[in-house]
């Protein structure tokens, strides 16, 4: 529409770090749910807290609370008496790590955290989109079958539990989560500038 001819137009995705795509194999026994807030821990996270610990399913628990120390403090005092192996962090700098050894992700739905999901192979469940820019990033892998969206609280332990009970559906997101990735997006775009030189 604004008259750059469409061949020289190319969607590679968000730039992440290199290091979302270098996978590591990690083992590990059972299930784990990781639960990612914001970078400053915003949300009610210890009801979500709650709600989790209670779903009918076998999976370990790991919470980030990002840079809220009130929120880790008051998580990790619930912890110690959970019903559920349970994990709780405050900012982490090795979030890949996390998301490698991690089954299902709850997320909101910003795109260098999807992008950064994707690239990990890991399905979403997407909680609480914010409208705009989220809810159409939460459409999208919601149409790719990558995600499920838990539009509030009181959705967010079924979704969960539909899940981590059904082993085959959470391969199959992972598959399409691969298929939609970008890992090298920022490879990809040093590459393109190059060779348009």
């Amino acid at each position: 529409r604004y008259g750059i001819p469409s061949d020289r137009v190319e969607a590679t995705g968000i730039p992440i770090h290199p290091r979302f795509s270098r996978r590591k194999g990690v083992r590990k026994k059972g299930r784990t749910l990781l639960v990612v807030s914001s970078g400053f821990g915003g949300g009610d996270m210890v009801e979500m807290f709650r709600r989790l610990c209670a779903v009918k399913a076998d999976f370990q628990l790991v919470m980030i609370a990002g840079k809220n120390e009130k929120m880790r403090s008051r998580l990790a005092e619930l912890a110690s008496s959970a019903p559920r192996p349970v994990k709780v962090f405050g900012f982490v700098d090795n979030i890949e790590e996390h998301m490698e050894s991690a089954d299902l992700v709850v997320t909101k739905a910003g795109g260098l955290t999807v992008s950064e999901c994707l690239a990990r192979r890991l399905p979403m469940v997407i909680f609480s989109p914010i409208p705009g820019q989220e809810e159409r990033n939460c459409d999208y892998l919601l149409e790719q079958g990558v995600a499920v969206k838990a539009k509030n609280i009181d959705l967010l332990d079924f979704k969960v539990r539909e899940l981590m009970n059904d082993g085959k559906r959470l391969d199959a997101m992972s598959v399409a989560a691969a298929k939609i990735a970008h890992p090298r997006a920022a490879f990809d775009i040093i590459q393109r500038t190059m060779d348009a030189r």
